[in-house]
C-alpha cells in the first residue's frame, strides 16, 4: 500500500510523522467537539463532570449529575447547537467531494458522541459497564462503523468503492442521533423532564 500512487516508498520516520500528525488532528477535532457539545459549554454551568479520563477506577470516584434543571437547560440549548453543527456540515456535504463529505460526517459523529457522553453523566456512577463514557461510546461507535461497512460490501472488504465510506458515516450518524433521542426519552421520566418540555416536539426537532 506504499507503492503506486505514492510514487515512492515511505521511510519509517515518515510513517511515524504522518501517524503522529493524524493523531494530533484527531485529538484537536475531539477537543473541539467536546468544547461545543459539553454540558459546561452549552449551559454555562461550571458544575461539569470529568468523563474522558482513561483510568476507569478514577472515573468511578467522579460525581454524576442529578439536577433536573441542568438537564432541561442542556436539552433546550443543544437543539440550537445541533442545528448550527448541521449547517456547517452541510457545506461539506454539498461539495460532492468524497473526502470533504466524509469530514462532514466525522464532525457530526464526534458531536453526537460528546452529546451522548454528556447525557451519560445523568446516569448512576459506573452505569456503563464501569467504563468511562468516553471509552464506552468510542467502542460502541467503532463497532457501528464496522457493522455498516461490512453490510455495505457483500462482495468483500474494499469492493464497494469510495462512496461506501461516505454512506457508512451517514449511517453511523443516524444511529447516534437516534441513540441521543432514546437516552433523552429514558432520562425524561426519572428527572421529570416530561413535565417540563414537550418530548414529542423535542424529538421531532432533534431528528430533523
Amino acid at each position: 500500500m506504499i507503492k503506486g500512487g505514492f510514487g515512492r516508498k515511505l521511510e519509517s520516520n515518515q510513517i511515524i510523522k504522518y501517524r503522529n500528525d493524524w493523531h494530533e488532528r484527531v485529538k484537536n477535532r475531539k477537543a473541539k467537539a467536546d468544547e461545543i457539545a459539553s454540558i459546561q459549554a452549552v449551559t454555562g454551568s461550571a458544575d461539569n463532570v470529568i468523563v474522558n479520563e482513561v483510568n476507569n477506577e478514577d472515573y468511578l470516584n467522579y460525581k454524576t449529575h442529578d439536577d433536573s434543571n441542568l438537564l432541561k437547560d442542556y436539552l433546550d440549548k443543544i437543539l440550537i447547537v445541533h442545528k448550527s453543527q448541521l449547517t456547517i456540515a452541510q457545506t461539506k456535504w454539498d461539495t460532492g467531494v468524497t473526502a470533504t463529505m466524509n469530514q462532514g460526517n466525522y464532525d457530526m459523529v464526534d458531536f453526537y458522541e460528546e452529546v451522548l457522553i454528556g447525557l451519560s453523566t445523568f446516569y448512576p456512577k459506573g452505569h456503563f459497564h464501569n467504563l468511562t463514557p468516553k471509552k464506552y461510546f468510542s467502542d460502541l461507535i467503532s463497532s457501528r462503523f464496522l457493522w455498516h461497512r461490512l453490510v455495505l460490501e457483500p462482495d468483500g472488504a474494499g469492493t464497494g468503492g469510495t462512496i461506501v465510506s461516505t454512506i457508512t458515516g451517514g449511517n453511523v450518524m443516524s444511529d447516534l442521533k437516534n441513540m441521543v433521542a432514546d437516552m433523552v426519552n429514558s432520562l425524561s421520566f426519572p428527572y421529570g423532564i416530561d413535565r417540563q418540555i414537550d418530548l414529542n416536539k423535542w424529538r421531532e426537532e432533534w431528528l430533523k
